[in-house]
């Protein structure tokens, strides 16, 4: 886990020098150390997270390289696994903002409203039940006013 999390930093590293090529291969590398964790350890949420922000990570450098469609398609992996580790927490208000933020980014990247009105939803009802936190009410009512 270690070399995962220092390739990732590796990775930031290479971004903020505008080496996107970098980045790509040190976060690839740290995605593939972390899925052989998570399937070392299937049950580890904290290892599913690991491999979910890893695909952040590369769905990231690919919007900033203007790849759309490949972004969209690491956001939509990350989501298959924020949406899981939602449905097993269903009380985690931190899983749920997880997921949130993950339906956005993937929404950006595909320009799929779906997305937005998903992550519209998770945080709409967190706030409905309380559990938004303060500085996350910019993030609904940014949501809430493409639905105006």
């Amino acid at each position: 886990r270690d070399l995962a999390t220092s390739l990732s930093k590796l990775g930031d590293v290479a971004v903020a020098e505008g080496n996107l090529g970098a980045a790509r291969l040190a976060y690839g590398e740290g995605l593939e150390i972390a899925r052989a964790l998570s399937a070392a350890d299937p049950s580890s949420a904290a290892a599913r997270r690991d491999v979910a922000v890893s695909l952040e990570r590369m769905g990231a450098t690919e919007m900033a390289a203007g790849n759309s469609a490949a972004a969209a398609e690491w956001f939509r992996q990350e989501a298959e696994i924020s949406a899981a580790l939602m449905a097993a927490d269903p009380l985690n208000a931190g899983a749920k903002r997880f997921h949130a933020v993950v339906l956005l980014q993937w929404g950006q990247a595909s320009q799929e409203r779906e997305r937005f009105e998903e992550a519209y939803a998770i945080l709409k009802a967190m706030d409905e039940a309380g559990q938004l936190e303060p500085r996350d009410r910019p993030m609904l009512e940014s949501v809430a006013a493409l639905f105006d």
